[in-house]
């Protein structure tokens, strides 16, 4: 993958994060002090994040900065980090039950 395509992933998965977190652009750019055409340009990959940016971004969005760079073909234990983290700040009741949908889940696609 090249520089500008990784980055550009980088910022797709921003722009994820940002929605799941259930934040707007202009949100964001408040939080970080900055205007929302910014945080446009970090999602398409016209600017390229720093690494504090990242850990800016991390901190608003509530997610480690490692999940900027996963990617779906990563390995096994990657993955499970990525979905512990996603789960790790609901309630647990709440984080049981997603665990309980996944078990169903991997019991449908199991062949």
């Amino acid at each position: 993958m090249d520089t500008v395509n990784f980055v550009q992933s980088v910022g797709k998965i921003i722009a994820q994060q940002r929605k799941r977190a259930g934040l707007t652009q202009i949100q964001v750019a408040e939080k970080l002090g900055v205007e929302k055409e910014t945080v446009s340009r970090l999602e398409t990959g016209a600017n390229p994040p720093t690494l504090k940016r990242l850990e800016q971004l991390a901190e608003i969005l509530g997610c480690p900065v490692r999940c900027f760079f996963w990617r779906p073909e990563g390995n096994d234990p990657a993955q499970a980090e990525t979905i512990a983290d996603m789960i790790r700040s609901l309630p647990p009741e709440r984080r049981a039950r997603v665990v309980r949908f996944v078990e169903d889940v991997v019991r449908v696609l199991q062949p």
